[in-house]
């Protein structure tokens, strides 16, 4: 039916239909809510667990706190255990040399752009791609937990950004997170996590 005032259509309600809309909202009315509510909502110690669960469950979210896109990073490569070639992050001789360097490119980029807050960083190669004759089970070699955890301390003590960059082989990215990297992406928000992506194969012959 055709509403000539509005200019819309009004669809032809039954008798019956409106019946049971009606009923449908009586009954909604009738229900008990207020014990719903108070079954449903913990108290005291109760309340507390509720709560430090609720938080300790809550999602990931990888925008919280990232560098990106906010500010300028502006970062130093290296390989570790690599020579001046690979980078002045190769080893943390090399690094501390060149810091007042990448110190004062961070300010020169800061003056250039005032909008974007300069963050300095590390980029550096910590799982590079070897022969797989050599290396079987992924193709890569991993530093050691003491290399990593210096290179952590020295991020600390300096203010940088530190990105553990993997070349990856043929090692699922979730298993070299998992199973290398995880203790210090949660520990600590300014390690960040960098793919080589050209180094990552199908696990094939």
């Amino acid at each position: 039916m055709r509403n000539r005032a509005s200019g819309g259509f009004m669809p032809r309600l039954s008798a019956s239909v409106l019946l049971a809309l009606a009923l449908a909202l009586v009954l909604a009315s009738c229900a008990p809510l207020s014990n719903t509510s108070a079954s449903n909502t913990p108290s005291g110690g109760a309340a507390s667990l509720a709560i430090a669960t609720w938080q300790s469950s809550k999602p990931f979210d990888p925008a919280e706190g990232a560098p990106l896109p906010t500010n300028r990073i502006v970062a130093v490569y290296g390989i570790v255990g690599g020579v001046t070639f690979n980078g002045p992050a190769s080893n943390l001789d090399l690094l501390n040399s060149y810091l007042p360097q990448l110190q004062d490119l961070g300010n020169q980029y800061a003056k250039l752009d005032p909008t974007h807050p300069v963050k300095l960083g590390i980029d550096l190669v910590i799982n590079v791609i070897q022969p797989c004759y050599a290396f079987p089970k992924f193709c890569a070699s991993w530093a050691d937990d003491a290399t990593l955890q210096a290179y952590v301390d020295y991020c600390q003590k300096h203010d940088l950004l530190l990105f553990f960059d993997l070349q990856l082989g043929v090692q699922p990215v979730a298993d070299a997170v998992n199973s290398n990297l995880m203790m210090y992406l949660t520990k600590y928000p300014f390690v960040e996590l960098a793919l080589d992506t050209e180094f990552h194969f199908p696990n094939t012959p």
